[in-house]
């Protein structure tokens, strides 16, 4: 506890430090307030009257200072001007003045990134009713009679290990001042000023931030730091450059700037610089797109071959009402066209592990070439200030709330890695969606479920764009850019990578809703609330097979995809949000199978869960509709792509089946980042084994017989699956918090190799990375996983064509006569191919070439011969 000391024993501060002044011109006024801070929230502060002010009071609103920090072991004295601009009815509800040794929470406390978001620490200011205060109030304390305009000073002298602190408040007419002892580690770090609206519990204000509707709030002008002890911490600047996103393909750079909510009057320009022969040279500019805060640079003909240094160059006006330029650096890698090619694959960033640092730090070990974000980016909760979801300015502003917070934690990888991005439901502030091409949800339902089960999307149609603007600008355009319904528009597209042709799908856009098909069944959050008819998957399948998945237009698109090799591509893959089969078993409450595990009943480390259940139904998954599922997994085999999504949570290696088991794609749904709603696979009965399979499970690092969730399943929609690996959440003794790592969170590292088109998988934990030692070396439990191309078409051939001549890498392409339909097209490996068909009462036509020469040698009429 602090001990108040009687000012006379306090010696004057010798200041040798320069000065700081903070000063925000009257001739600006827009959300943002400046690059020295980071706003918590976006929506609540702004540049205005010369100053800065609260303009939506609540808990915990905070400015905090991200370009100097205390070293609370030297001397330092900070000052400012604040008032009140609304008080509340009630007095001894809130304060304003300093916070200051900010704290973080969770998983990642310690780092700055983190402390911004939560911003704990120790108070220093004035009560709502006047009363001066240091981390607690005292009965006796000095008080104000007004707050219009006060001068708050706050100083400090170290004394071994303590700090000596005094806060003087002066007025026109009062000046108070109290002073007390607290240890300097209590005061080291990162700042803050404060309005905050919340409650005193034992003399000390709650946290508070969900408060978003508080009545105290407060301006603050003239911020000044002074003394040994501040550092500069320039590194940590976020703005008006707050991170980019870029991609090449097919010789184009896309690159997407993101910015703070500026007001597009204070941007004079946005260039795009690249260095040559040491000096910088202009190649790029960009128009400010205020909706999404966003600069989108386009440069044809780029050179994929070199790598090339470049900056962002943001010109105009500051808080400060100067002119400057601020320059945003990076480095665009060539792409890897004689050599494999590596992705790295995130998704699923709760908060509780922002910054995520550990899984960063270890996927830049893992040196990706291409990055794959393939959904939430963000959780409406994030950082404890939830989600606002009007109107659709608010919504817009607490978006960037949540969005940046994506930004700081991946800004550095971004800057120097090209990537891709999509969005999923939390990214538009669903928990779940059935998109139903774009269509309005029924708002008139009650509570957000019943809500999303109606289908369609709860936010605005302007809101949502912004939000794909945002996240998936840098892609290229999509080959059918038509709006779907709210002229909301579309971002499916082929990215094409040093060989390797990505089709990014969206999986929830045209999805149908479950209570849409399933009319004589009760649906809640995509389940059924008749436990009979949820086990009774060929009826299900035979309801649903009117309902769509991917929708018409995308399964053209990947039809095309699938039989399009040119631009000498070797490899096809498949990006979209989650899995086409429902890998997962249900929660431990049966009459509410929506229901998740708790940390407390995940099983013991070694041990198979007593609790073990069946498969489950969720139709947030792509499990369902079955049949359009069936049709998706089809298309994609045809290009022998393998799967890489998320959403799940639980990290997981399986291949899908059709007409048999193992007849489709490998599919790697990637662990999440960190994990609010833990999933597991731990069915009650084993999956079936073959020799050759059980070959494969002799890996280390198993915690439990992987005979026991390894196997051939049917899901909880009768999709035929093989479960390869499962990254299960397991009780650990050896990390903390348990909450964070018990969930196994990690990353995913994919590598294509060229020579031989073989696919290596890899799912890692958060705390490891090739090159570490012991457990931190080693991915999760039945990784890595090595595949051929191949391997994504498996099904059970019935005879075969002529053999192919490879010496030229060509393309081979099978097209039956009797339908007309493309079977596969592939770029093989190795010295010769042998093409499967799957039909003896069929003739073929076998299509040998190259699609970018357009020179082909063609054979029709062909019969299958046996083996």
């Amino acid at each position: 506890m602090m001990k108040l000391l009687p000012l006379l024993t306090l010696l004057p501060l010798s200041l040798q430090a320069k000065e700081i002044t903070l000063n925000w011109s009257d001739s600006v006024e827009q959300q943002w307030i400046g690059r020295h801070f980071w706003q918590n929230s976006y929506r609540d502060w702004a540049q205005k009257n010369g100053r800065i002010e609260v303009v939506q009071p609540g808990g915990n609103r905070s400015a905090v200072v991200t370009s100097h920090a205390i070293d609370a072991s030297q001397t330092f004295k900070l000052s400012t001007k604040l008032g009140i601009l609304q008080k509340p009815s009630a007095n001894k509800t809130g304060w304003g003045g300093f916070k200051l040794g900010l704290r973080g929470q969770w998983t990642h406390a310690k780092t700055w990134e983190n402390q911004a978001m939560t911003c704990r620490g120790t108070a220093a200011g004035i009560t709502a009713d006047g009363r001066l205060f240091i981390d607690q109030i005292k009965d006796n304390a000095p008080q104000l009679t007004t707050q219009d305009l006060v001068t708050l000073t706050l100083e400090a002298i170290p004394s071994g290990a303590d700090l000596t602190l005094v806060l003087t408040a002066k007025t026109a007419t009062q000046e108070h001042s109290i002073t007390t002892k607290v240890p300097q580690q209590q005061i080291t770090g990162m700042f803050a000023l404060t309005s905050h609206n919340g409650s005193l519990k034992n003399n000390k204000f709650d946290d508070n931030k969900g408060n978003k509707n508080g009545q105290l709030a407060h301006w603050f002008d003239e911020l000044t730091m002074n003394g040994n002890a501040i550092t500069a911490t320039p590194e940590r600047q976020f703005g008006p450059i707050a991170f980019n996103q870029f991609l090449t393909s097919s010789d184009t750079l896309r690159m997407n700037v993101q910015l703070p909510p500026l007001d597009i009057k204070y941007t004079d320009a946005i260039n795009l610089e690249v260095q040559q022969d040491g000096a910088w040279r202009k190649i790029a500019a960009a128009t400010y797109h205020q909706p999404s805060s966003t600069a989108l640079f386009t440069v044809p003909d780029w050179d994929t071959s070199t790598t090339t240094p470049y900056r962002v160059t943001w010109l105009g006006t500051g808080f400060d009402g100067k002119t400057y330029t601020h320059h945003y650096p990076g480095t665009i890698m060539a792409e890897p066209k004689q050599s494999n090619v590596t992705l790295g694959s995130f998704n699923c960033m709760f908060w509780t592990g922002f910054p995520y640092a550990d899984s960063v730090s270890n996927m830049k070990k893992s040196k990706p070439h291409i990055l794959a974000f393939t959904g939430d980016q963000l959780y409406e909760g994030a950082g404890g200030y939830g989600c606002i979801f009007g109107p659709y300015e608010d919504a817009r502003l607490n978006y960037f709330q949540h969005w940046f917070l994506h930004g700081l934690a991946f800004r550095d990888l971004l800057a120097n890695t090209a990537s891709m991005t999509i969005n999923d439901d939390h990214d538009v502030f669903h928990g779940n969606i059935w998109g139903e091409a774009g269509k309005a949800a029924d708002m008139t339902q009650s509570g957000a479920a019943n809500q999303q089960d109606s289908g369609g999307y709860k936010m605005y149609p302007q809101f949502v764009n912004l939000v794909q603007k945002s996240q998936c600008g840098h892609l290229p355009p999509s080959p059918d850019q038509a709006p779907v319904k709210q002229a909301i528009e579309t971002y499916y597209t082929d990215v094409r990578y040093a060989g390797v042709s990505f089709a990014v799908l969206e999986d929830r856009k045209w999805k149908s809703a479950p209570k849409n098909i399933h009319h004589n069944q009760e649906v809640y959050n995509g389940f059924f609330k008749d436990p009979d008819y949820a086990s009774n998957a060929s009826q299900i399948r035979k309801d649903s097979a009117h309902a769509e998945l991917l929708g018409k237009r995308q399964e053209q698109f990947l039809e095309t995809w699938a039989a399009d090799w040119s631009d000498q591509t070797w490899m096809k893959c498949v990006v979209s949000q989650t899995a086409f089969t429902t890998a997962a078993t249900n929660g431990l409450n049966i009459k509410h199978p929506w229901d998740r595990y708790d940390d407390k009943n995940f099983p013991e480390a070694g041990a198979w869960p007593k609790n073990a259940q069946i498969p489950s139904h969720d139709m947030d998954a792509n499990g369902w509709p079955a049949v359009a599922r069936d049709r998706a997994v089809h298309i994609m085999r045809k290009a022998f792509a393998p799967h890489v999504t998320g959403d799940q949570h639980l990290g997981s290696m399986i291949r899908y089946g059709i007409e048999e088991h193992d007849s489709g794609s490998v599919a790697f749904c990637v662990p999440a980042a960190a994990t609010g709603w833990s999933r597991l696979w731990m069915p009650k009965k084993p999956g079936i084994l073959d020799e050759t399979f059980i070959g494969k499970l002799n890996g280390e690092g198993f915690s439990f017989d992987p005979k026991h969730y390894c196997g051939k399943f049917l899901d909880g929609h009768g999709n035929k699956f093989t479960m390869l690996a499962a990254a299960n959440p397991q009780k650990q003794q050896k990390r903390q918090p348990h909450s964070y790592y018990d969930r196994n969170p990690g990353y995913g590292v994919i590598t294509f190799h060229r020579e031989t088109h073989d696919i290596t998988l890899a799912a890692w934990p958060a705390y490891a990375a090739p090159g570490g030692q012991g457990d931190e070396g080693r991915p999760y439990a039945g990784w890595p996983l090595t595949i051929k191309q191949t391997d994504n078409y498996n099904k059970s051939a019935k005879g075969f064509l002529p053999t192919v001549s490879l010496g030229n890498s060509p393309v081979v392409q099978v097209i039956n006569d009797t339908n007309g339909e493309i079977e596969y097209t592939i770029r093989p490996s190795g010295d010769t191919f042998k093409p499967r068909v799957f039909d003896t009462s069929s003739l073929y036509t076998l299509r040998v070439g190259d699609p970018d020469a357009e020179t082909w040698h063609i054979q029709q009429g062909l019969k299958a011969q046996a083996q």
